[in-house]
């Protein structure tokens, strides 16, 4: 959880330089903590004035994906160091699996909001443009599937047929870029 929390607390902008550069190599969180401290003074959070800023990522779901990564990289460590322990090491990692199952739930429950109209607009500003077209894409199906029911006022700005933004999105999602060149 503490790999999850320096990702939250972390920015887009160094993120391949902390952080996905050794998950999934075996790399500890030990070796991240100590190349965090060493270029911001800390272990957790950067000093780049976009730290935490982390809406679009939130909004297309990659604090789960990157859970469920940190997550197969410890049961893989654990089950390393219970060999030879035959009923107990089956009951520890059935304990293990539990608790993963346990974890996943909360955040997922946590973070569902994310996944709803306005806060699913917020993908629409990912750093990936396929991503953000994507983000876009899905708000709007669930603008239009929910058109009976009374929306946030930004949802409305953003997706109604009738507002002046909703031709931008429309060109937008067709593949023009979002800012001139």
């Amino acid at each position: 959880l503490i790999t999850l929390q320096t990702w939250v607390e972390g920015c887009s902008c160094h993120q391949a330089k902390y952080f996905w550069n050794t998950v999934g190599t075996g790399r500890s969180f030990m070796a991240r903590r100590v190349r965090l401290k060493r270029e911001f003074g800390t272990a957790f959070a950067s000093s780049c004035p976009r730290a935490g800023c982390r809406a679009p990522e939130l909004a297309v779901g990659h604090a789960l994906e990157i859970l469920d990564q940190v997550l197969a990289e410890d049961y893989s460590a654990v089950a390393m160091l219970l060999p030879g322990l035959g009923d107990a090491r089956r009951k520890l990692l059935e304990d293990w699996s539990l608790g993963r199952q346990h974890v996943v739930q909360t955040l997922t429950t946590k973070l569902s909001g994310w996944r709803s109209l306005p806060l699913q607009l917020c993908g629409v500003a990912h750093y990936d443009i396929d991503t953000a077209r994507d983000s876009y894409r899905k708000s709007l199906a669930m603008y239009n599937a929910s058109s009976d029911v009374p929306h946030h006022w930004l949802s409305v700005v953003m997706l109604d047929r009738a507002s002046p933004l909703y031709q931008q999105g429309l060109n937008f999602l067709l593949g023009e870029t979002p800012i001139d060149d």
